[in-house]
């Protein structure tokens, strides 16, 4: 008789915050966030004449944080998975139920909504902030800029897909070490250094220009940008499960 995926999402939701590298995981992204905010601070003290006009959704959703959560975020999905391969207790999981595939989706499920909801928390801490201190000296909301929404969403989304993305990662190299620095390589360090063409087509480039002001180019590119965005984790995740069914443990 098979494990219903809802049991197995129970299971994993309960193992995952059981763990201390979760609470470290979401301690870590609220300061990340504090900081956006603080930079947000530190800019405003511009001229008065200026105010009006200020750029202020490029601080708030500003590329330095994101990458930073980002990496945060795939380093937690990549430890999560390199985890238990180092204590057993995968071989232990997939003794119990043996359809790997399914065991992996709980996993990436509950892993995402974890993320989720930590990055929808950031995004609104990091909007809150920005409109308490820039409230008084703007003539509109952060919300009602060119692009904030499509910003926001993806602000929010770079958790979950990080997260996502480091649990495939993890799963294929297994190691902690290897996995983290490849996670951290691949997410925050490769786009820098590879030209505009191949930039767009990493997560990091994808998000960039997402988040850009007021619009990313043509609805097409747009488009695109986003099916990059999402095309990592779901490209990644289908990698690492096809390889966990038919790799021993």
């Amino acid at each position: 008789m098979s494990v219903r995926l809802r049991d197995l999402i129970a299971a994993e939701r309960i193992k995952l915050l059981s763990l201390r590298s979760t609470h470290v995981f979401l301690a870590c992204a609220f300061l990340v966030a504090g900081a956006a905010a603080c930079l947000l601070m530190a800019k405003a003290n511009v001229r008065q004449a200026y105010r009006a006009s200020y750029p202020s959704l490029n601080d708030a959703f500003n590329a330095d944080t994101g990458s930073l959560l980002m990496a945060i975020a795939a380093c937690f999905g990549a430890s999560t998975m390199t985890g238990e391969y180092s204590s057993g207790l995968i071989r232990t999981t997939f003794t119990a139920v043996p359809s790997r595939g399914r065991v992996m989706l709980a996993k990436a499920l509950v892993l995402a909504a974890i993320a989720g909801i930590t990055g929808a928390a950031a995004t609104a801490a990091v909007i809150l902030a920005s409109e308490v201190i820039l409230s008084p000296e703007r003539y509109a909301p952060l919300l009602s800029e060119p692009g904030a929404l499509r910003a926001a969403a993806a602000f929010t989304l770079l958790m979950p897909l990080g997260a996502v993305t480091g649990l495939a990662l993890g799963t294929l190299l297994r190691r902690p070490v290897i996995a983290v620095v490849t996670v951290v390589a691949v997410l925050a360090l490769l786009p820098g250094l590879t030209g505009p063409a191949i930039r767009g087509l990493t997560a990091y480039g994808a998000w960039s220009v997402l988040a850009s002001q007021p619009a990313p180019g043509t609805p097409a590119f747009a488009a695109i940008s986003w099916l990059v965005f999402g095309g990592w984790p779901v490209i990644a995740f289908t990698l690492a499960t096809v390889l966990v069914r038919h790799r021993d443990m």
